[in-house]
């Protein structure tokens, strides 16, 4: 895990310590805070939350009870398709995030972190966070999802 990302109303956290059980430990703590907790992913049933769940165990760190999860993906693509965040943005008429020309993707998110790009890392995670909310709020609006 090199970064969470999380976006609500009240606007947009990245979760980015250089120590990996570090970043699961505030994560986990500050969604142990949340009164009510509705968690919103693109494919996160598939890889999101399994692999935040393995490196928790792998770490011992505790994980709170999620009352909801929402995988978007899912709504927009039933039944095992396939789809990527990318395909989706245009939707919202949003674009992948490009820096100097180049797109950025989660394919590269672990070479930038490795490479200590962290404000790139970071810009990525909120272009994600934004686009993933934006499909979010125009199901809502378009009564797919409540």
């Amino acid at each position: 895990v090199t970064a969470i990302g999380i976006k609500s109303d009240d606007g947009e956290i990245i979760f980015m310590y250089e120590d990996e059980k570090e970043t699961l430990l505030m994560f986990w703590e500050y969604i142990r805070g949340l009164k009510h907790v509705r968690i919103i992913t693109f494919n996160g049933i598939h890889f999101d939350m399994p692999f935040l769940i393995a490196r928790s165990m792998k770490h011992n760190v505790a994980i709170p009870k999620i009352g909801f999860h929402l995988d978007l993906r899912k709504v927009l693509v039933p039944y095992g398709g396939k789809g990527k965040l990318d395909d989706f943005a245009g939707l919202v008429h949003m674009g992948k995030l490009e820096i100097d020309g180049e797109k950025i993707n989660g394919a590269i998110a672990a070479e930038m972190w490795q490479e200590r790009n962290y404000e790139r890392l970071k810009q990525y995670l909120l272009e994600d966070l934004r686009i993933t909310w934006m499909l979010f709020q125009r199901l809502k609006q378009i009564w797919w999802i409540h």
